[in-house]
């Protein structure tokens, strides 16, 4: 049998023959994912569900080095969680279209023959630093400040992070920590104006509102929801105007570390997790279209904190709910008042 050493050092999971090796992983992992646990109880627990992860992650992975899998699995910092537990940390909900929504007052064109091959914003720094939303479910503030950040870069030629904060702390149209949904978080951000993540910083639970307008950066003039199901028109927003707001079902990505994902039991209807959409290529090796995913789980999750996922066949419903904004982000901008 082949020695099975380097799983420490990889943290790759390849057969685990004695108690003494999976113990040796398992302390890996609570050192590099800083874990602590409350009692030697919930310690057993958490080592008795990563034990079952690990099976889990080197049955799947024979599967990719057979070629029968496009991506790998790996010990993430979920690698403790039981499937019920990741289940709950994705708690994105979808509201619908607010009827409040206004008309598209400007809509940038697209144009199909101006839709390059391959996109990736991070190439021309179009795209903020990947963060990390911690215990809270506040991926969909995240979502939103991600485009909001991208398309501010595109049109002023600035880095500036948007404060997921002021949306889990002032939005009483979402659910904070609780879950919420992109387009309310949209119209909160026109009718309030943005602030910093300098003047209001993540603490990554809902405190009291402390939301100043003098503090604001931005005003977002519109924002323009994708129909559902339409991939193709995300494609030529996400190809010519910029990183997008999209949702999908994340319920199998628990353990991905690599590749590009494709789902098995994944909704193609329902989703439960915001992320961002950077770009799209071409995989030779595959012969698959692909889409480049910024996600909110830190760097030290998936490929540098992004996700490779299937293109072109609204893989676990990552079309179902898209938005971006408008051009029209202006510096410093005039609210409209309530």
């Amino acid at each position: 049998m082949k020695s099975l050493v380097i799983l420490v050092i990889s943290l790759t999971c390849v057969a685990l023959a004695s108690l003494q090796e999976r113990q040796e992983v398992f302390q890996t992992f609570k050192n590099q994912h800083a874990k602590t646990y409350a009692s030697s109880e919930e310690e057993a627990l958490r080592f008795k569900i990563f034990q079952e992860n690990l099976q889990i992650i080197e049955n799947h992975n024979r599967l990719f080095e057979a070629g029968l899998a496009t991506y790998q699995m790996g010990v993430t910092t979920f690698a403790d969680y039981s499937k019920e537990e990741f289940q709950a940390l994705l708690k994105r909900q979808s509201k619908g279209k607010p009827l409040y929504h206004k008309t598209k007052s400007f809509q940038p064109p697209l144009n199909q023959g101006d839709l390059p091959t391959a996109v990736d914003w991070r190439d021309v720094g179009a795209v903020s630093r990947v963060k990390n939303q911690g215990s809270c479910g506040s991926c969909w503030a995240f979502s939103v400040t991600g485009t909001l950040e991208s398309f501010y870069y595109l049109s002023y030629k600035e880095k500036v992070e948007f404060s997921e904060q002021q949306l889990i702390d002032c939005d009483k149209s979402n659910n904070a920590c609780n879950g919420g949904d992109e387009s309310p978080a949209m119209e909160y951000f026109m009718k309030n104006g943005i602030e910093t993540e300098e003047t209001y910083p993540y603490v990554g639970k809902k405190e009291v509102c402390k939301y100043k307008k003098s503090d604001v950066k931005a005003a977002l003039e519109n924002y323009i929801a994708i129909d559902a199901g339409d991939e193709y028109t995300l494609l030529m927003v996400t190809g010519q105007l910029g990183p997008t707001s999209i949702a999908l079902d994340a319920s199998e990505l628990q353990h991905y570390t690599s590749g590009i994902f494709t789902g098995t039991t994944c909704s193609q209807i329902s989703t439960n997790h915001a992320v961002l959409t950077v770009g799209y290529d071409h995989d030779k090796a595959t012969d698959m279209d692909y889409w480049i995913v910024k996600n909110s789980w830190g760097e030290n999750w998936g490929e540098s904190g992004y996700f490779r996922i299937r293109r072109g066949t609204n893989e676990c419903a990552i079309a179902m709910d898209s938005v971006y904004p408008s051009f029209v982000l202006q510096p410093n901008g005039t609210i409209e008042e309530n």
